[in-house]
């Protein structure tokens, strides 16, 4: 199996990049018209490479204004 320099092999890195671009397009679908911090880019930019196993499969966390950190 072929390993990504951030050590996931290539369902956990298709898995995790497609939960981080899925949950900006829910949470911006119009590019800089929904949710969006000119610090840090949209909500999946600012826990990019940070991801957990749900089931079998890698997702990436995502930053909840709420709890201050990656969920």
């Amino acid at each position: 199996m072929i390993n990504f320099i951030i050590g996931q092999n290539a369902i956990d890195a298709l898995t995790s990049t497609s939960s981080h671009e899925l949950c900006e397009a829910i949470n911006d679908p119009i590019p800089g018209q929904g949710w969006y911090d000119d610090a840090n880019g949209e909500i999946g930019d600012i826990c990019a490479w940070k991801s957990k196993k749900l089931g079998k499969y890698a997702v990436q966390l995502d930053c909840s204004n709420r709890a201050n950190k990656c969920l």
